[in-house]
C-alpha cells in the first residue's frame, strides 16, 4: 500500500490549486 504517496500526491494538487485559484474560477 502507498498510502503516504497518495497523500503527498493529494497535497500537491492542492497546493497547485491554492496557487492557481484561476483553475476553479
Amino acid at each position: 500500500m502507498k498510502i503516504t504517496e497518495a497523500a503527498s500526491e493529494r497535497h500537491v494538487l492542492a497546493v497547485m490549486v491554492d496557487n492557481e485559484p484561476g483553475i476553479l474560477a
